[in-house]
């Protein structure tokens, strides 16, 4: 290559360089605001500023009242894979995906508020109470509401609880619970003063003893 060449090469590549440059120095000044919210349709891909935090008060997904909800309709949501079984409670079905379709179709004793950070509860339609009794032995009351039913309109009893432990305590070997912790410390499950009240008797203290029952098993499935 001779020097005219060389000198004809070098200037292009400048030329490119200063193309380059120019184009970043136009989109950092078109970016230059600080943004004091997330716009409506998003942050601008160009934006080189700081990130709007989220409010801890402050809720994001259009939450509205059940009262407000019109009936009918239809929900479709995406997911990516179902799994091997359809039991959440199996090692097998025991993966994200399914505790969200479980989340769906299956009673969740338990509710929380990820937005306050409030104590975990009881899920007004299925339970009005749980309450440790006694520390020594521990003992534990489930009382269910009397409207709670299954999918089949079947009522949900104190042998849901039964059938839930027996399934994940470990012990029958035609079970396989992806965790039998909180269950393999139980010693008995029996009726309380009715069919809708659940007595839950401890051989060793289990703590977050609140946590143990979260789903339920159907006896008819069992």
């Amino acid at each position: 290559m001779n020097k005219k060449s060389k000198l004809m090469t070098l200037a292009a590549v400048m030329a490119s360089f200063s193309m380059l440059f120019a184009g970043c120095g136009a989109g950092s000044s078109s970016s230059s605001s600080t943004l004091k919210a997330e716009p409506a349709d998003g942050v601008p891909s160009s934006y080189t500023g700081d990130l709007p935090l989220p409010s801890v008060k402050q809720r994001y997904d259009n939450h509205l009242s059940r009262d407000k909800v019109k009936d009918g309709g239809t929900l479709t949501l995406g997911i990516s894979e179902i799994g091997p079984n359809w039991n959440y409670l199996s090692t097998d079905g025991n993966t994200g995906y399914m505790s969200e379709l479980w989340s769906w179709y299956q009673p969740s004793l338990l509710v929380s508020d990820q937005v306050s950070g409030s104590p975990i509860k009881v899920n007004k339609d299925y339970l009005t109470d749980m309450k440790l009794v006694s520390k020594d032995p521990m003992v534990v009351q489930y009382d269910i509401n009397p409207k709670a039913k299954w999918n089949d309109g079947s009522d949900i009893d104190w042998t849901a609880f039964k059938a839930t432990w027996e399934a994940n305590n470990g012990s029958n070997p035609d079970y396989n619970p992806p965790s039998t912790d909180g269950f393999d410390k139980i010693a008995s499950v029996e009726e309380g003063s009715n069919a809708k009240q659940v007595i839950v008797k401890y051989q060793t203290p289990y703590y977050p003893w609140q946590l143990v029952f979260s789903d339920l098993v159907n006896p008819k499935a069992a």
